[in-house]
């Protein structure tokens, strides 16, 4: 409880679409519940620590423009009309979901989305360089996948809400701190970073395929093998002087 509580207080302090995260306290409840029909009430003084921690820190940064190209008026004239406009949020969302990214009249929206798969935005690795490091996440999802809680339908509903809620947050961020020109269409300036803290989340709704691992200290080595691979090749690209760079 003692570890929570201090991870909720982190919590409040970082990104603020992240707070929604707070939400995950609800899991071990559910599992408490299910397990003796008891709800252990002291779950709740991490929410409480999380958001008091975010509130401190909203009413710290009030007066600091969410970005370079809105003003404070701005940023909370858009939020009104984001609440205004049910509808049009629920447009973008869908629109920002499938949306070709070379169709978004952003240049750089298609770095900003393949940025997990390729290392940067701008610095943009190749295939041998991102492929074995990709390949080494999917080969550990499947060596734990044994070892995956079974979930029951209200913590599979909870998480997926969650994940939802999240890229909703999201999304709806990201217009809003543009001053809303964005509503209705695509929010531009997505990046695929913004959502690596759901992806252990959408991780967890993998069901449990029965993969049994036979010979767990080699797939280890070949895991830390393909990691190593990927990371020295991220060093090289960033150290070595190519000669056409030259």
């Amino acid at each position: 409880m003692l570890a929570t509580c201090l991870l909720a207080l982190f919590l409040g302090q970082i990104k603020m679409t992240c707070i929604i995260l707070i939400l995950l306290i609800a899991l071990p409840m559910i599992r408490q519940y299910q397990l003796n029909h008891k709800i252990d009430y002291r779950f709740v003084i991490p929410v409480i620590i999380s958001l008091s921690s975010a509130i401190c820190w909203m009413q710290a940064t009030k007066n600091v423009p969410p970005s370079a190209v809105s003003t404070v008026e701005q940023y909370k004239e858009a939020k009104l009309t984001v609440l205004h406009h049910p509808g049009e949020i629920l447009k973008s969302l869908g629109i920002s979901l499938i949306n070709p990214l070379d169709l978004t009249n952003d240049k750089h929206d298609t770095g900003r989305n393949i940025q997990f798969f390729t290392g940067a935005e701008y610095t943009q690795l190749p295939f041998a360089v991102m492929m074995p490091i990709l390949f080494a996440v999917v080969l550990l999802v499947l060596y734990r996948n044994k070892n995956l809680p079974e979930f029951h339908i209200a913590e599979i509903t909870a998480t997926a809400a969650i994940i939802i809620l999240f890229y909703t947050l999201t999304c709806t961020g990201l217009i809003v701190s543009w001053g809303g020109v964005a509503l209705g269409s695509y929010a531009s300036g997505l990046q695929s970073r913004y959502f690596i803290p759901i992806y252990a989340l959408v991780c967890l709704l993998i069901p449990n395929l029965g993969i049994l691992v036979i010979d767990r200290k080699k797939i280890r080595i070949f895991i830390s093998a393909l990691i190593g691979w990927s990371y020295s090749g991220l060093l090289l690209a960033h150290l070595f002087v190519f000669p056409w760079q030259l």
